[in-house]
């Protein structure tokens, strides 16, 4: 082989040397070469064959196999003492083969090289515990802890190695250690949490959280991410026991901490005990001088949540504070709302109550100025004009004047134009609202409004009989971010698949559609007759499915409540895979809860839902309902 050699002033005219000189070959022996090649050859050799035995003594090592292993890590070790993945896995080879003298021989050796390693300290307390040496653990622990690395990822590694082999007291007694000489750690902290959490010492674990907090208010909803894995369904478990004995405590020793009194607030709305949680609102909102912005905030989440009576008395209480806070007119109107919510969950939307609903709404739209609240309340009001109060042409004039005062192509246009189209086609206008559905589409195509828009017109051409046109409209639908849309768009697809079937055949759907329709419509006398049709003729399917949950409300809305419950079991009987079991199971529960007084059946509805259909809409409401009677049931004399 030839390599060629050129002096450094050579072609350099500035180095005044004249020409340059000619380039010298310089040939290598040829049997150094050789000797040369021979030598690369063997080293890359040489290191395939050894990641080639330490694949295979790998293998046998995570199959158990320590004897085969064995020969292969004691000759690994003895070529590489330095390297600590062979320590770790030799020695665990030793402990497995029960090879007593050489682990705790091997242990010693090693670490009396390595001290300080982590994973090498780890291993060596994990020896001299299982074999019952816990002062000579306890003295390298200490040890450890007097020289301690300024590195916290150290220590970590220590404590997380030291609980996977079942040591979390030595693991919090290192982490513990650290913390007391960097107490502004949120990483040790948190840390320090998981493995309180795992030794199941949940007030230690709150304790941990609270001084995380008082590190730094920013870490407020990140502790509150840590409450909700900690919570358990169950108030009275030892776990929520502890973690509200352990803020109970630190308010009483620092009342002025704002954010504890929050957080174990917000333990109480977790575990639904609101009356709990609006006496912890009540203060903070006074000591705060929130003027009444905590308790408003805390109604929404009651109602939400289904405890109307709760929502009411913070949203009375805001109200309470006088027209010169700047809340009440926000109270008011949630106040009316939630009183709607209220009546309707309870199946009291009659008679008196709803005379006094209407009452409330007028008195409140007169004092709220237009804007998105004043079209809020409007919308519901003309709704409950219309479909409540039989008065459709007023809720239309009445709306439609409302409508001009609004700016062209807002949030509030759009709304109010979805519901003036939801009102028109109760008059029994099925062409004119298709248009107003069709202006909102085109405005808000990707917004809530224009889905809830394009889910009017799917509905409509359903009404109109326009069955396949519907049926593309409610496929495209099923991936509303609007759950519920999507919960409906996927039941109107599948009911028109299933009945036109492979013939065409929409006589009995045509049939339902009208049913449908003159239900929507409030003519619940003619709604009533097509379903008797539908029910003699039917046995089974999901026409019957369907006419069996129209024929449901129907007799709740004349507060034939056992027979609608017998409708209920009925349904659930004829096709127990129906998306509307879970909507019979929710409706069940209500009525037991409400109007029969009977919260065992109602409870047991509400356990069946959130057992045999776990990814329905309604669980958290269902989950809600059973907790609030379980609570009643159990402080029952």
């Amino acid at each position: 082989m030839r390599f060629f050699f050129m002096n450094s002033d050579s072609g350099n005219p500035a180095s005044g040397k004249g020409s340059p000189k000619p380039k010298t070959p310089f040939y290598l022996p040829k049997q150094i070469f050789a000797l040369l090649f021979f030598w690369v050859f063997s080293v890359s050799l040489l290191t395939a064959q050894t990641e080639q035995e330490q694949n295979v003594a790998k293998q046998y090592l995570e199959q158990g196999e320590f004897q085969k292993a064995l020969a292969f890590y004691e000759r690994f070790y003895q070529q590489r003492p330095d390297k600590h993945t062979f320590f770790l896995s030799l020695l665990q080879i030793y402990a497995a083969l029960e090879s007593t003298d050489q682990a705790k021989t091997l242990a010693e050796k090693h670490f009396r090289k390595w001290p300080s390693v982590p994973s090498v300290l780890a291993a060596y307390v994990d020896v001299q515990l299982r074999f019952g040496e816990s002062k000579l653990a306890e003295k390298a622990l200490k040890s450890w802890s007097k020289n301690p690395s300024t590195q916290f990822r150290d220590t970590e590694e220590l404590a997380n190695a030291l609980a996977a082999k079942g040591h979390l007291a030595q693991a919090i007694q290192a982490l513990e250690d650290w913390v007391r000489r960097s107490p502004n750690r949120a990483d040790a902290l948190n840390k320090l949490v998981d493995l309180y959490v795992a030794d199941n010492k949940p007030l230690q674990a709150s304790n941990q959280l609270i001084q995380l907090l008082y590190l730094s208010p920013g870490y407020y909803e990140g502790i509150k991410s840590r409450l909700v894995n900690l919570l358990s369904e169950d108030p009275e478990s030892p776990i929520n026991l502890a973690i509200k004995q352990a803020f109970i405590s630190e308010i009483q020793k620092n009342p002025e901490e704002l954010e504890l009194a929050s957080l174990l607030m917000w333990v109480f709305i977790q575990e639904t005990n609101f009356s709990q949680a609006f006496v912890h609102a009540k203060s903070i909102d006074q000591r705060s001088r929130a003027e009444g912005r905590i308790l408003l905030d805390l109604g929404t989440i009651c109602r939400e949540q289904q405890a109307y009576d709760m929502a009411n008395r913070c949203f009375l209480y805001v109200g309470g504070l006088g027209e010169f806070s700047p809340y009440y007119l926000e109270a008011k109107m949630a106040e009316v709302q939630n009183m709607e919510d209220w009546l309707r969950w309870e199946g009291r939307l009659l008679g008196l109550q709803l005379e006094q609903l209407q009452t409330a709404y007028e008195s409140v739209l007169k004092v709220l100025p237009l804007g998105p609240n004043f079209v809020q309340t409007m919308l519901r009001y003309t709704r409950l004009l219309a479909f409540d109060l039989g008065r459709k042409e007023d809720a239309v004039v009445y709306l439609t004047g409302i409508m001009s005062e609004l700016r062209s192509g807002t949030m509030e246009e759009a709304q109010a134009k979805i519901t003036l189209a939801d009102i028109l086609i109760a008059t029994g206008d099925l062409w004119e609202p298709s248009l107003l559905y069709g202006q909102v589409e085109k405005s808000l195509p990707n917004s809530l409004e224009g889905h809830e828009a394009k889910w009017g017109n799917t509905r409509l051409s359903f009404f109109r009989g326009e069955f396949t046109w519907a049926q593309t409209q409610a496929k495209v639908l099923k991936a509303s971010t609007t759950k519920h849309i999507a919960n409906d768009a996927l039941g109107l697809s599948l009911l028109i698949n299933d009945l036109m079937g492979e013939d065409s055949n929409t006589t009995d759907l045509a049939r339902y559609a009208r049913a449908e329709w003159a239900f929507y419509s409030r003519n619940d006398a003619l709604a009533a007759l097509i379903l008797d049709s539908i029910q003699l003729e039917l046995k089974f399917g999901p026409i019957l499915t369907a006419s069996l949950w129209i024929r449901f409300q129907l007799l709740e809305r004349q507060a034939a409540v056992e027979s609608a419950i017998e409708v209920l079991r009925l349904l659930i009987k004829n096709d127990s895979s129906n998306l509307l079991v879970d909507d019979a199971y929710l409706a069940m529960g209500r009525l037991y809860e409400n109007q029969l007084g009977q919260p065992e059946k109602a409870m047991e509805a509400y356990r069946t839902l959130l057992i045999d259909h776990p990814g329905s809409l309604h669980n958290q409401t269902a989950r809600v309902r059973y907790r609030i009677l379980k609570a009643k049931t159990n402080s029952s004399p």
